[in-house]
Formats: C-alpha cells, structure tokens, sequence
C-alpha cells in the first residue's frame, strides 16, 4: 500500500480509537457506580446521594470551546503543512475545511459559556 492511503487512514483511526477509549471508561466507571450501589442495596444500608447522580463538571462549555477550537486549529494547520500530492495534482492541504467543524463548534461552546457566565452576573 501507498503512503498516500495509510496516512489518511492513520491520521481518521485515530480520533476514532480515543473517542473509543473515552467512552470505555466512562462505561466502566458508571457500571462500578451500579455495582456499588447494588452492593449497598443488598448489605440494607442507606445509599448515599452522590452515588445516585451521574457526575458532572459545572461550566466546563469553556474547557470543551477551547478544546474543539484548538483541534479545530490543528487540524487546518496539519493539512496545510502536509506536502502530500495525489496523481491528479491537487494537494493534501485543499482538505484544511475538515477543521472548521470542531473550530465552529468550539466558538459556539465558548460563546454559550461567555452568555451563561454574563447571564450569572447580572442574576446576582
């Protein structure tokens, strides 16, 4: 196989193989929660509140934005400094649009949070 086809290929398995690992854990984690709480179900004891709730981070829409806006960024960056060229001519960095749906998404995530923040403020 040609270097053309496996770096594509490396370059979209990747994301894929960590979105994977994050959703892996994040299972393992909620089914040891669930087997806590049988556990204490079936000893008769008094089940703690935290245990009953998912976890969950309060604003993180700004750590996401920043996240998704420096993927965003990578991505373009990655595509326009790659040398590749294909047979027909045309060149690996004309795919640099890939970027902007993580870089679109990460401003929409940090202008939810700045507008939730600014909405906090005036609350008060």
């Amino acid at each position: 196989m040609r270097i053309e086809f496996i770096l594509p290929l490396i370059l979209c398995l990747a994301p894929l193989l960590a979105v994977c690992a994050v959703l892996v854990y994040r299972h393992k984690q909620t089914k040891a929660r669930y087997q806590t709480l049988i556990y204490l179900a079936d000893k008769g004891m008094d089940l703690p509140a935290q245990l009953m709730t998912e976890p969950q981070v309060a604003f993180c829409e700004r750590r996401r934005g920043i996240t998704l806006v420096s993927i965003g960024l990578g991505i373009i960056l990655m595509f326009l400094v790659l040398p590749i060229e294909f047979d027909s001519g045309h060149q690996i960095g004309e795919l640099w649009g890939f970027g902007l749906l993580p870089l679109i998404s990460g401003c929409g995530y940090l202008l939810s949070w700045w507008l939730n923040r600014r909405d906090a403020e005036l609350a008060r």
